[in-house]
C-alpha cells in the first residue's frame, strides 16, 4: 500500500481494506478498483474486481462544459449516465440509471455559517 493509499484509505486488488475503513464503514459487499486511460479526447476508466476482471467501464470527454460520463457493463450494456453542472456552489452530479431511476449527488464546496 502506498503512502497516498494510506491517507486516502484505498487498497490495492488482493489486499484487505484498512482497519479504519472497516471500523467506519464495515465490510464491503464488493471491492472495485479503477484504472484510468487517456485516449485522445476521451477519458476511459476500467472498473475491475479483486481478480482484475473488468466489471464496468466509464467514458467521458476530456473537454466538456457539462462533464458527461457514461458507465457500461463489461459487455457494453448501459448502467448509468452522469452529468455535472459546470458552475455551482455545490458540486452536483445528476445520475440517470439505465432502469430509469434518477438522483443527484451533491458535495458542498462552500459553507457559510
Amino acid at each position: 500500500m502506498s503512502f497516498l493509499s494510506k491517507i486516502q484509505r484505498f487498497h490495492e486488488a488482493g489486499e484487505r481494506p484498512n482497519e479504519e475503513s472497516l471500523g467506519q464503514f464495515g465490510e464491503p459487499a464488493q471491492s472495485l478498483y479503477t484504472t484510468s486511460k487517456l485516449m485522445s479526447l476521451k477519458r476511459h476508466i476500467d472498473i475491475t474486481d479483486d481478480q482484475e476482471r473488468i466489471v464496468y467501464q466509464a467514458e467521458s470527454k476530456v473537454f466538456s462544459l457539462r462533464d458527461k460520463t457514461d458507465v457500461v457493463t463489461a459487455d457494453g450494456q448501459p448502467v448509468a449516465h452522469i452529468e455535472k453542472k459546470p458552475i455551482s456552489l455545490h458540486e452536483r452530479h445528476y445520475i440517470s440509471m439505465a432502469d430509469g431511476l434518477q438522483f443527484t449527488l451533491s458535495n458542498e464546496l462552500f459553507h457559510f455559517v
